[in-house]
């Protein structure tokens, strides 16, 4: 039996309120905010909001990346780096349920929150690193 056409055709805000009640809801996403860093996601009517509790660390030790539905938050934690000879990175990946390359993203870090806001409507050119402000 086929689908209606309106179950297949789900919009992207339909998609994004299924995927973000699963994303809370998955263990492993606990796990990672406890071991690396805590994130948080939620929208307004024009924008999906990302997140992330960064304490301790300069605009520079941080980079936001897009791969067609991941965003790749990374942390370059250079006071464990001193200790090992070598970068510890951090990272936390969010697949999104759609694709992110044409939406503006702006990113900025204050007060040890990264924030990352992803413009509903608003469209660019591909991007695949978002400036951190």
């Amino acid at each position: 039996m086929q689908e209606p056409d309106s179950k297949k055709q789900q919009t992207e805000a339909q998609l994004f309120d299924e995927w973000v009640k699963k994303f809370f809801l998955d263990p492993h996403t606990q796990i990672l905010d406890a071991e690396t860093f805590f994130i948080d996601i939620y929208e307004s009517d024009d924008e999906y909001f990302i997140e992330a509790a960064l304490e301790n660390y300069k605009t520079e030790d941080l980079s936001v990346r897009l791969q067609h539905d991941a965003l790749t938050i990374s942390v370059h934690d250079k006071s464990s780096s001193a200790k090992q000879g070598h970068p510890n990175i951090i990272e936390r990946v969010i697949h999104f349920p759609f694709s992110l390359y044409h939406h503006q993203i702006r990113a900025e870090y204050a007060y040890s929150l990264l924030t990352i806001r992803i413009h509903k409507f608003h469209t660019c050119p591909i991007q695949t690193t978002i400036k951190i402000e």
